[in-house]
């Protein structure tokens, strides 16, 4: 079966491959904070949050984090820092680089997901940001960022090319309303370079501009 792939697949890569990085010995315990990230694949967590989960200290929770990253399990998308705005979050979003992984290592079933806001939300964001990263490495000169400060203004994903050319990116897993452009609207007008277009990922069929530099774009656009 699918799952038991997986299962076997991370299993692998814990208990053999981890030799060739560092030196672990609760190899269960780095198991377990794999599974708690693909969780919380593309949501926000401190590290003293997963130190409490897994048991651990906190700087063995780093490590933890460190290896899953050599490991290519999961990629630390750093926030965006390119401005001395006060309240700008420098907290980064650890996004698992593939959704099979995710899917099949928790147990989530299509219809379920489907239904569920928290996971589909999840595993589109997660899908998008591999898409990107993708694009990005293809490319060779971009780099991928997020936004968040303590006003909750959030932005998915930030993508600059090496001309300082800006792409906001807001993901959304079903239909989206005119409110989903407000974090991009207000970034572009306070923090943004001059050269800064904002776009909503959703799941129709159609791209709807909302403004000048302002998009509503089909989320199979990333995959044709």
């Amino acid at each position: 079966m699918r799952r038991d792939w997986f299962r076997t697949y991370l299993d692998d890569l814990i208990q053999k491959d981890v030799r060739d990085i560092t030196e672990i010995r609760k190899m269960a315990v780095l198991r377990q904070v794999a599974v708690w990230l693909l969780a919380y694949s593309a949501q926000f967590f401190t590290l003293e949050e997963l130190a409490a989960k897994a048991g651990v200290a906190k700087a063995t929770a780093e490590t933890y984090l460190d290896v899953l990253e050599a490991l290519y399990l999961f990629d630390k998308v750093p926030a965006w820092a390119k401005s001395d705005y006060e309240l700008i979050g420098k907290r980064p979003k650890w996004v698992a680089t593939d959704t099979g992984l995710v899917a099949n290592i928790l147990g989530w079933r299509e219809e379920e997901t489907y239904l569920d806001a928290g996971r589909s939300g999840k595993f589109v964001e997660t899908w998008v940001y591999q898409q990107l990263a993708a694009l990005a490495d293809a490319d060779g000169g971009c780099a991928i960022s997020h936004y968040r400060d303590s006003n909750k203004r959030e932005i998915d994903f930030l993508v600059e090319n090496d001309r300082g050319e800006l792409l906001g990116i807001e993901v959304k897993a079903g239909t989206f309303s005119q409110g989903d452009f407000n974090h991009l609207r207000w970034f572009a007008q306070h923090l943004a370079p001059s050269s800064f277009t904002g776009i909503v990922l959703y799941s129709g069929k159609a791209t709807l501009p909302f403004g000048e530099g302002f998009y509503a774009v089909p989320l199979s656009a990333l995959g044709s």
